[in-house]
């Protein structure tokens, strides 16, 4: 590719990192106040997209939305980075999981209600989602390797968001609907995702400000 249309693909997609953490994060703040009896602490954000929703069909739309930015952010990194071929090429499959993942397929596969049976769709929603976050996780520790300078935020940024993600899986699994972390289980789960979007914007940032 040629430098002259390398910069502008490279600002582009970076922009399409960062639209992405705020349509997600915006859209599941804006439309989960207008759904009753919904707390963005305690609930999970898939309960927002249940076909039961009052606002299943705009949580869809800003899921897919935001799977499709991420997947460009992907892209974007592998442009950035290519002098480091190899874990450019990693960092980009991760974050293209991701939002293939906890975007794409999460919006079109519903979740399923709380209580109620398993479905085939939820379990798609679930274990493709989670692949998803898995990818999110390792993404940082990858990035470590083509951003040794961010040393110390990744560390950060991965133990915390490790902590979430363990949390909100305990929370999850735990037989006592009762217990804490079973309660706020909505919060681990917006303690990481909140973490690594940070993080994305903080390496779109200098996608677009450093790299040439």
């Amino acid at each position: 590719m040629t430098q002259g249309y390398k910069k502008p693909l490279i600002i582009i997609t970076a922009l399409a990192g960062i639209t992405g953490c705020v349509v997600d994060i915006g859209g599941t703040f804006i439309f989960g106040n207008r759904i009753p009896g919904y707390n963005q602490f305690m609930h999970t954000m898939s309960q927002m997209g249940i076909v039961s929703s009052p606002v299943f069909r705009e949580i869809v739309i800003c899921w897919i939305t935001m799977g499709v930015l991420m997947i460009l952010f992907g892209i974007g990194i592998r442009l950035a980075y290519e002098d480091q071929k190899k874990w450019a090429g990693i960092a980009s499959v991760l974050v293209i999981l991701y939002g293939f993942g906890e975007g794409m397929v999460s919006g079109i596969f519903p979740a399923d209600k709380v209580g109620e049976a398993h479905t085939l769709t939820g379990l798609v929603h679930d274990g493709i989602g989670g692949i998803g976050v898995t990818a999110i996780m390792i993404f940082p520790l990858v990035m470590n390797r083509i951003e040794p300078k961010l040393r110390v935020l990744t560390i950060i940024v991965f133990f915390i968001g490790a902590v979430g993600v363990v949390l909100f899986g305990i929370g999850r699994l735990v037989s006592n609907p009762d217990s804490f972390l079973a309660i706020y289980k909505g919060s681990w789960q917006r303690l990481y995702v909140m973490v690594y979007y940070i993080y994305v914007v903080i390496i779109a940032i200098k996608m677009m400000c450093c790299r040439r």
